[in-house]
């Protein structure tokens, strides 16, 4: 949804060797002032850092990696894009249930996680761009499930565009709309906690959250669920000065990120499956009836969502929130329930529909037996 950012309330192996994937030791963002200095480096990453155009980029793998010996249609790879401000780590449950079913992978946009900072745009077609590189630097061509939650509805819906050939499927995740900031009674961080997360900023970077302890102080509620060292990783994370600023990079860009997504039009009939969180997003800040107001909006914006593709479906977790219903194990199995019935249903038929159709007659079909598309 993006009411503020997800993190404002504070907060597997590559299937191909790649000489430029660095150890996975993760320095923490430089601090400048005046000079430059350094702060400490404990946070260890549990994936690889992959070099895409000198910005190093987090990504970590999961899930059965002969799954498709022998198969008449291979299974897609599912790549998980995070909300705004949240991290890779955050989405260890969904991570775990979908490897399960098929391959899955996940990474950190620069600036958040073990992923390097950088001050390009967060736009959707820049985010799009790196996260396609990524992917094709680590052998990961196709087929390709989108999995977008809260604003990387958005950025997904761009890579779709710019990449059909690789994309079989999206799944948006209790998903940002285009129009939202139209219909919310609030849609982004406000003035005071925009003030509060740069000075948590400011104090990561002098070092304050690990004297202060900081990290566990603030804990929100949405990470109660998650193992204890996902959340070890996560308060160590907290103490890096861009885990605060580039949620408001992101949340400033989202005017510009909706506008990209709306001018790639729809989805045609690529399978698209909605999944809404039955409990509206925690917004302490508004009133009663404000709360009333953005449940229902939010409402009508996932089900507008439907409106994208012509072979669309949603789902329901009750109980969930919009960072619950993934952060909580059991609401992240259900949402991976659903995921793996839509591919083994929809998306593989999609897949067959699309060998019938393809210029690529039966004989010349890649080794894989998958189909008629050439996945590149």
């Amino acid at each position: 949804m993006r009411v503020g950012s997800e993190f404002t309330a504070k907060q597997i192996s590559n299937r191909t060797p790649n000489p430029e994937a660095t150890p996975s030791t993760v320095k923490h963002s430089d601090f400048v002032m005046k000079g430059t200095t350094k702060q400490a480096n404990t946070a260890q990453a549990p994936g690889r850092l992959i070099n895409i155009d000198g910005v190093k980029l987090h990504i970590r793998e999961g899930g059965p990696t002969t799954a498709n010996a022998g198969a008449e249609w291979p299974q897609p790879t599912a790549v998980i894009e995070a909300g705004c401000g949240l991290h890779s780590e955050h989405y260890h449950w969904l991570q775990h249930a979908l490897a399960r079913h098929f391959r899955v992978c996940s990474y950190d946009r620069a600036g958040l996680g073990w992923s390097d900072n950088h001050y390009s745009s967060c736009d959707a077609e820049t985010i799009a761009a790196q996260l396609h590189s990524l992917l094709m630097r680590v052998g990961i061509v196709g087929p390709v499930l989108l999995v977008g939650h809260s604003i990387a509805g958005l950025y997904l819906r761009v890579y779709a565009h710019r990449y059909p050939d690789n994309v079989v499927g999206m799944v948006l995740l209790d998903a940002s709309h285009p129009h939202q900031k139209q219909h919310l009674p609030v849609a982004g961080p406000s003035w005071r906690e925009r003030v509060l997360q740069h000075a948590l900023g400011w104090c990561a970077a002098l070092g304050l959250t690990r004297i202060y302890a900081l990290a566990s102080r603030l804990e929100p509620y949405f990470l109660h669920d998650l193992p204890r060292e996902s959340k070890a990783r996560l308060r160590d994370l907290a103490h890096r000065r861009h885990t605060y600023l580039t949620p408001l990079r992101e949340s400033a860009a989202f005017d510009h990120a909706a506008n990209q997504a709306l001018a790639c039009g729809d989805l045609g009939e690529l399978p698209l499956l909605v999944v809404t969180a039955g409990e509206p997003a925690k917004a302490p800040r508004l009133a009663p009836d404000q709360a009333r107001q953005l449940a229902s909006a939010w409402e009508l914006l996932q089900q507008d969502l439907l409106n994208l593709s012509t072979n669309s479906r949603r789902r329901i977790i009750d109980g969930a929130d919009h960072v619950t219903v993934i952060t909580n194990k059991t609401y992240a199995v259900q949402v991976a329930e659903h995921v793996a019935r839509f591919v083994q249903g929809t998306v593989l038929a999609h897949m067959r529909a699309r060998e019938r159709t393809s210029v690529h007659p039966a004989s010349a079909r890649p080794e894989t037996g998958a189909s008629g598309i050439t996945w590149r």
